[in-house]
């Protein structure tokens, strides 16, 4: 018999197969599971966006036990994502464009604070090829949301329906 499961689970199943009939199976993890071990754990996250969304994203990384890092304003410095963050990044300018949607400044943020992976949070950066690139390229964390030709195609309507069409999606 072949058992397939997951790295997690690996630790588990055979502690209790080795003391139970299933003794004699056969355990093999399975091509993700072996991927699975050689990806480094995310314990660093920044957070490119603010407010309440940039809240709920640190209540989950804390809950996972992951390092949380808010992006401020001077106009966002008393705000309740920026305190309740493991660390802070304040990012200089007055506008949206010179803060939040400063794909520069929160590239060098991203450098300078370690983290493992940059969340977009919602609207602001979380479609925009060019920040995901940008994070792709000029640093070494990962970026969680869409991959850079998710974006890319579903920004080009033609091009996502024509996606849709070879995968057999309905409408």
């Amino acid at each position: 018999r072949r058992v397939l499961f997951r790295s997690r689970e690996a630790q588990v199943l055979s502690a209790s197969m080795a003391t139970s009939h299933y003794s004699d199976w056969k355990l093999t993890m399975t091509p993700s599971a072996k991927a699975a071990h050689k990806v480094k754990a995310i314990k660093r996250v920044l957070i490119a966006n603010r407010g309440e969304i940039a809240l709920r994203i640190i209540r989950s990384l804390n809950e996972l036990g992951i390092e949380s890092v808010a992006l401020y304003s001077s106009v966002d410095r008393d705000s309740s994502h920026v305190s309740a963050a493991t660390y802070s990044y304040h990012l200089s300018g007055q506008s949206l464009d010179e803060t939040y949607l400063n794909i520069e400044a929160i590239v060098e943020a991203v450098n300078k604070t370690g983290a493992d992976a940059v969340h977009p949070g919602y609207g602001f950066l979380s479609e925009n090829l060019a920040f995901c690139r940008a994070v792709a390229s000029e640093t070494m964390a990962k970026f969680i949301g869409p991959t850079q030709h998710a974006i890319e195609l579903m920004g080009n309507k033609v091009a996502a329906r024509e996606d849709r069409k070879s995968t057999r999606l309905n409408s």
